[in-house]
């Protein structure tokens, strides 16, 4: 056993001991009191302590009851063991009975504050202690201790007294105990009232127990005189204190009656007895009664007050006033709470309902009446509004009133209306918050549902793109290789593996990214070199250089790597990309090799040429050198071109060009620079016959036999000589004279060939050749050249298509004096000046176009020579690009004698052109027949016909036919035609019957600097 359950059971054996001794101690002052000097006792102390004390401790104390009683009936007369063990289990069985009832039958409280507790213990007392009288006469009288008469006798005074016991004793010990239990209805200590009270209790009960007092046959109506102090007691001392008054009183009444003093002492014993047990059962009841009735009330008081309290508290925290309206008058009574609500202090505020309407919010006045009207009018059930009232701060603050009408009078009007008034600023101002919030919100869902679906959309998008994606690097030829930060193989593309030649099916996914080519059945050209750059990158957050590699078939790789990042920048790992670049390694060589060459020849060409020239010069120059400058054409070779056709030509030129290869020697550079125009630089050692090479070239030529359609040709050739640095020490100075010497040979009669005699180049040709050169320079220099303008219009309704650019000089020394084209322009082909006058006409028309967005679209006329320079098309894109001119306000005219001499450099450069975005117009078409063959390889737009077709063509029947047939090829091919020289109505008119497009010349206005007109009347 623990000590807890050690020092309970301890504790419970003390109470037993001291409830037995208590037991004995009362029973013995019991005995002390008999009735009138006989054995009988008027109340028996005992029952009511034993009563108590089960009560209060429980019913397992029976053991101090029954020791206790036994003790008491063994030490009092001569009985047996036996006989008193029954009484003393009688004695016992009456408390533990009682208590029992009392407890599980009605829950008694022991401070008799409830009406059921007194009426219950009167009841149930008298009815438990039939156990203790039954059990004591029935011992007394089966053990001859009592004689049958005196049964009913001593059964009466045993049940009395045990009933006056318990009423005198167990109230004061159970009120005892619940007093100084519970500290809530504990009295105050006691005064010098309570003092006076208990004493004149004790002094009336004395006086009318003690026969102070005698009045004869009113002595029994003395005894109601104990009821006043009694009532007084009740009413001032409370509970406890009436108990104890009531007490004394019962005491003081059971010794007078006991001493045969008092009202109740001259009645039969029987009697006497009942009447003394009714009386203090009175007393008791009535004191209990009323002090039960005081502290239900003072309890219903604090419980009101506290209830006020808590509805004052509740409307001080909940922001609320009460408000009381007297309908008829309108009068308002208000709680200190309303007045506070709006500012104003309680004592001095006087509500009424008017002023109560003339403090609503202008917005909410006619709103709130109405409602308060339809609720008076009885059409609504309930008063529920909200409104701002002013303060008498003039600030605006929101009300809720709640009201319920309360009286109505006789005839069913309202009178009386009740209800409350409650601060809502606080709530109103989250709700106008909330419901901005609320709008907020609901912008954001909005937004919140738009970037969903955004997201959805850029989710599919970027899935779209990821098959995309995957589909592009899987069809791609560029091998692609991804790692990650632990250079570990996260993604391959099937380029890669073919690239490399790795088996298709192998998975190279987590693999170490250095062993992967290990894979690889390819090897490198120079595997040392190779191994320290391969899939290898010293800095891991650059990109790394492009690097090529040589493998041993003959493949050329190129490898480049870049980190890859998100979007913070940190480094997800690497992006390998290598290419295959053996096709344009070998497409580099040969387009560098057509650029510098002859496509037709495979000879240098004049751009090649031209750099060779001034190499040379340079070098010869610094080591003093010498060397020839040999310049020849074909004679009568336009001849054979017309006649025989455009192949036969190309046939002769490459028949020529292979001749000429075959003689001279590695070291001299041989070309061909445009048409039939060929030049040949050859070093001049000393002591060297500089006749031999130009004798070898002209009568190599003069040996290729021709033969066409059946007929012999025999070619011959004109050659000129310069030589470095007789005649002439720079590149215009060398060609110019190697070109005079040329045409020199040519006066002697062709198939010749001369060095170039400064005497015989002082004719008046060779000065004006020179001065020329001079005049053209100067007018690049000094911006002399300027633009005119010839309108191409639509036959069909005389509209305007396009301008055509014309170039005219400016003569310096005559400012009013325009210098044709035809007078300079052959100067410049042959110089080379023509390159610079035509990109000067390509600057000007796109600035003009640029500061116009209104000009009609220019065509620009190309010289042949331009074929030769590969850059004209680039420096026409990049102008149109830095200008922002539609390409397609661009037109380029070609001659056509320039184009079919040299078909494939015509070939390239109107791609390049097309490229641009500009289009294209054959010039002068017609003016050889076998361009009928041509046309399908040239990309051309426009055909613009010949003008001798033009300028007679309503008088010459062939003309009719031949232009005819033109344009039926032309459009046959999808083609636009124009006719120039168009110089009447009667030309135009033809034309436009022929079918042709468009119409150009003086029938529409000569050309000029200013833009021509947009239409002609028709």
């Amino acid at each position: 056993m623990n000590k807890k359950k050690i020092a309970t059971l301890g504790a419970q054996a003390l109470g037993i001991v001291v409830l037995a001794a208590a037991y004995f101690i009362t029973g013995k002052l019991g005995l002390m009191f008999p009735y009138m000097g006989s054995n009988i006792t008027l109340f028996w102390p005992p029952t009511g302590i034993a009563l108590a004390a089960l009560m209060i401790w429980g019913w397992r104390y029976w053991p101090g009851i029954f020791f206790g009683a036994l003790l008491v009936n063994l030490t009092t007369g001569d009985l047996m063991l036996s006989t008193a063990s029954i009484i003393a289990l009688g004695n016992t069985l009456g408390p533990i009975s009682c208590a029992l009832l009392l407890k599980k039958a009605v829950g008694f409280h022991h401070d008799f504050t409830r009406g059921r507790d007194i009426v219950a213990f009167i009841f149930i007392v008298p009815l438990s202690m039939l156990l203790s009288s039954s059990f004591g006469v029935l011992a007394l009288f089966t053990s001859g201790n009592l004689i049958a008469d005196q049964i009913q006798q001593a059964w009466l005074s045993w049940w009395f007294g045990d009933i006056v016991g318990i009423l005198i004793f167990a109230p004061l010990i159970l009120v005892w105990a619940a007093h100084f239990k519970n500290k809530s209805i504990r009295q105050e200590a006691a005064n010098v009232e309570s003092v006076l009270i208990i004493t004149i209790c004790a002094v009336i009960a004395w006086s009318v127990f003690g026969s102070v007092l005698s009045i004869g046959e009113f002595k029994l109506s003395l005894a109601f005189m104990v009821f006043p102090p009694l009532i007084w007691a009740s009413l001032r001392l409370g509970l406890f204190g009436a108990v104890l008054a009531a007490t004394i009183i019962s005491m003081i009444a059971a010794w007078g009656t006991a001493q045969g003093l008092g009202p109740f002492a001259k009645n039969p014993t029987s009697l006497g007895h009942l009447i003394l047990c009714i009386f203090v059962g009175t007393i008791m009841l009535m004191s209990c009664a009323i002090t039960g009735i005081q502290i239900l009330r003072k309890s219903a008081d604090r419980e009101l007050h506290a209830s006020e309290s808590r509805l004052r508290l509740a409307l001080t925290a909940a922001n609320q006033g009460l408000w009381d309206l007297n309908v008829q008058n309108g009068e308002v009574l208000v709680s200190p709470e309303y007045a506070l609500m709006l500012g104003y202090v309680p004592d001095t505020f006087v509500e009424t309902h008017s002023k109560w309407r003339d403090r609503l919010h202008p917005d909410d006045r006619e709103r709130v009446y109405k409602i308060f009207q339809d609720y008076i009018n009885g059409l609504s059930e309930n008063f529920q509004v909200e409104f701002r009232q002013l303060t008498q701060q003039g600030t605006w603050k929101w009300i809720l009133s709640l009201g319920k009408m309360v009286e109505y009078d006789d005839q069913n009007r309202p009178l009386r209306m009740l209800g409350t008034h409650a601060d809502i600023e606080e709530r109103k101002t989250r709700e106008i918050a909330l419901q901005r919030s609320e709008e907020a919100l609901s912008h954001s869902l909005e937004d919140l549902k738009l970037s969903e679906k955004h997201q959805r959309d850029l989710r599919i998008l970027a899935e779209r793109e990821q098959r995309r994606m995957g589909a592009l690097l899987a069809a791609m030829n560029i091998g692609i290789l991804f790692e990650d930060n632990e250079r570990r193989v996260e993604y391959v593309n099937p380029a890669f593996l073919k690239m490399w030649l790795i088996n298709e099916h192998d998975d190279l996914t987590g693999l170490p990214t250095k062993i992967v080519l290990e894979r690889s059945t390819e090897r490198f050209a120079q595997p040392t070199h190779a191994s320290k750059f391969v899939l290898n990158i010293m800095n891991t957050h650059e990109i790394s250089e492009r690097f090529e590699l040589e493998l041993s078939d003959g493949r050329m790789l190129t490898q480049l790597s870049y980190p890859v990042t998100d979007a913070e920048g940190k480094i997800l790992g690497r992006l390998w990309i290598y290419e295959d670049i053996t096709q344009e390694r070998q497409t580099a060589q040969q387009l560098l090799y057509l650029a510098e060459r002859d496509p037709l020849t495979g000879l240098y060409n004049r751009h090649r040429f031209q750099e060779q020239l001034e190499s040379l010069i340079a070098k010869s120059l610094r080591n003093k050198g010498k060397f020839a400058l040999l310049y020849f054409d074909l004679d009568d070779f336009k001849y054979i071109n017309d006649t025989f056709g455009h192949s036969a030509g190309d046939t002769v030129l490459v028949r020529a060009a292979g001749e000429i290869t075959s003689i001279i020697r590695q070291i001299e550079i041989f070309a061909r620079l445009g048409g039939d125009e060929f030049a040949i630089l050859s070093l001049i050692n000393p002591g060297e016959d500089i006749s031999a090479l130009p004798s070898r070239i002209v009568t190599a030529i003069a040996s290729i036999p021709l033969r066409f359609h059946g007929t012999n040709i025999r070619l011959t050739s004109s050659l000129g000589v310069a030589i470095f640095p007789e005649h002439g020490e720079t590149t215009e100075d060398l060609i110019a004279h190697a070109d005079t010497a040329m045409y020199q040979a040519k006066t002697q009669g062709k198939n010749t060939w001369a060095i170039y005699d400064s005497s015989r180049d002082d004719s008046e040709a060779m000065l004006r050749r020179m001065t020329w050169r001079n005049r053209i320079a100067q007018a690049l220099e000094q911006d002399l050249f300027e633009l005119h303008f010839q309108g191409v219009y639509l036959t069909s309704d005389k509209t305007l298509s396009h301008a055509e650019v014309l170039i005219r000089m400016r003569d310096l020394e005559q400012p009013d004096h325009l210098i044709m084209p035809g007078q300079f322009i052959p100067i410049a082909e042959k110089s080379g000046q023509i390159l610079d006058i035509d990109r000067w006409v390509v600057k000007q028309s796109i600035e003009k176009l640029a500061n116009d967005s209104n000009m009609p679209s220019l065509a620009i006329n190309i010289s042949g020579r331009t074929f030769d320079e590969p850059s004209l098309p680039q420096y026409i894109r990049q102008l149109l690009v830095e200008r922002n001119v539609e390409p397609s306000r661009l037109i380029i005219e070609l001659t056509e004698t320039a184009a079919v001499s040299d078909i494939q450099d015509a070939q390239r450069f109107i791609e390049s052109i097309h490229q641009a975005g500009c289009k294209v117009c054959l010039d002068d078409f017609g003016s050889g027949f076998s361009t009928f063959g041509y046309l399908k390889y040239l990309g051309v737009e426009i055909l613009k016909i010949d003008g001798l077709f033009i300028s007679d063509l309503h008088n010459n029947r062939d003309n009719q036919v031949f232009v005819k047939a033109m344009v039926d090829v032309a459009h046959g091919l999808g083609k636009i035609t124009v006719a120039e020289y168009v110089e009447d109505e009667d030309t135009f008119k033809m034309i436009k019957k022929l079918g042709i497009d468009l119409a150009q010349g003086y029938n529409f206005g000569r050309p000029s600097k200013i833009l021509p007109k947009l239409k002609y009347p028709t």
